[in-house]
């Protein structure tokens, strides 16, 4: 059954309340991530934020240095929460990496981040255990959350390849996309191929 926007909407609202609600328990500043380094929620209380969560949030990405070094110390691979020191020329202090995982497929990872005073993870592997029914709970719905946008990716594909051929209902439904509105043909080429399929039907309709 296609999973549509409003589904993958609301699957976020979830996912960032769970964010949240670990952050409150462990009182600590959190971020959530894909396995591309794309943001996907963040914790809003935190004591301190350093400049690689700072610079975090507000790209939405994981620089290419920053990533190098926390791959570097084995997350990717990882199935147990990683300790990655900090890195003072990064402007990075100490984290943890809890790889969220559902029956052994990956698909994403929690970031705890150590206060300024901590020398150590010490305490934070300690709390993890106590959070252990939230984090299953959000691996959960992330890999749904994949699952739904990618379903509905490929029913917009559908969609798209249906109005070029010039089949009338797909003509109205892409025609009612965000993306599709206001765009020029050069800064978007589908928009151009869309325009001439809808130009197509209307003579055809013609007498």
């Amino acid at each position: 059954m296609f999973v549509g926007q409003s589904s993958v909407f609301s699957m976020q609202q979830d996912v960032e309340k769970i964010v949240e609600d670990v952050a409150l328990k462990l009182g600590r500043g959190l971020s959530l991530e894909d396995l591309d380094g794309v943001l996907l929620a963040y914790s809003s209380n935190q004591s301190h934020a350093d400049r690689v969560r700072v610079n975090f949030l507000l790209s939405k990405r994981v620089p290419v240095d920053v990533s190098a070094w926390q791959l570097s110390h084995g997350i990717a691979t990882a199935v147990r929460p990683v300790v990655v020191p900090a890195n003072e020329e990064l402007g990075m202090v100490g984290r943890v990496c809890v790889p969220l995982l559902v029956r052994g497929f990956r698909v994403g990872y929690l970031w705890v981040q150590q206060d300024l005073d901590e020398q150590t993870a010490t305490a934070i592997l300690a709390e993890l255990p106590g959070v252990r029914d939230e984090l299953d709970l959000l691996a959960g719905l992330l890999l749904d959350s994949n699952t739904a946008e990618s379903e509905f990716r490929r029913r917009r594909e559908q969609e798209f390849l249906a109005a070029c051929q010039g089949e009338s209902n797909a003509v109205a439904a892409v025609a009612g996309w965000k993306e599709i509105q206001g765009r020029d043909r050069g800064s978007w080429l589908p928009c151009s191929m869309l325009r001439t399929a809808a130009v197509s039907l209307i003579r055809s309709r013609r007498p």
